[in-house]
């Protein structure tokens, strides 16, 4: 099978992108995101200080949120939306705040929307092996090891990735998108998760880019 190319990548993950996230709800994911940055719970009412909106407008974006994959506390305050104060299998340190992302991709493109440079260290599901980056709003900084790439699910044709799928780190599209430590490391992946692609960090970076940070950062 051909490997699909970068573009079409990047336009399957723009068209799904515009399909499920309305620019208002984008707009409070990133308001969310930067709150979430600080290492703590949001609370409607801390929310509704931050965005001008009132506590009925918060209500309804936080249902929608949740619909999207969001995770909420007990108390029904925003713990995770992309950036998440759950533990995952990525490691994202900004702000002085040990923190998580639902994905590797994730992890990519979550400084250029924080607009601060991030310590990643994520684990390669096929070697074993720890994964180490720095990221800043610029794009991947140092990374080790050097050989490091992405495996990502495309929209549409990975058979995890349909219409309809939520994201959310137990959802089948976060948990499929992994750093792995080498080429080699991320085909023995894909050989039980058919239809991913396997990007350079590079290409990751470009995808990041042209999906999230160009549109919303």
């Amino acid at each position: 099978m051909e490997s699909p190319k970068l573009d079409d990548i990047i336009e399957a993950w723009r068209y799904r992108t515009r399909r499920d996230s309305p620019l208002r709800m984008t707009s409070v994911c990133v308001q969310a995101l930067r709150l979430l940055a600080k290492g703590k719970p949001v609370s409607a009412e801390q929310f509704a200080s931050v965005s001008h909106m009132s506590l009925t407008e918060v209500s309804d974006s936080f249902s929608q949120l949740k619909d999207y994959g969001a995770e909420f506390d007990k108390e029904g305050n925003l713990v995770g939306v992309v950036l998440t104060l759950t533990p995952t299998s990525h490691q994202f340190r900004v702000n002085g705040c040990n923190l998580f992302a639902w994905c590797a991709l994730d992890a990519v493109f979550l400084p250029a929307l924080l607009d601060q440079p991030a310590e990643v260290k994520s684990r390669c599901p096929a070697a074993g092996v720890d994964i180490r980056l720095t990221i800043t709003p610029e794009g991947i900084e140092a990374v080790d090891p050097p050989d490091t790439v992405v495996a990502v699910v495309i929209p549409g044709v990975t058979p995890s990735c349909q219409a309809g799928v939520k994201s959310g780190p137990q959802g089948p599209l976060c948990s499929a998108i992994h750093f792995f430590s080498s080429h080699e490391a991320a085909s023995t992946w894909l050989v039980a998760h058919p239809g991913m692609a396997i990007l350079s960090l590079d290409e990751a970076w470009q995808l990041a880019r042209e999906v999230w940070v160009k549109p919303y950062g």
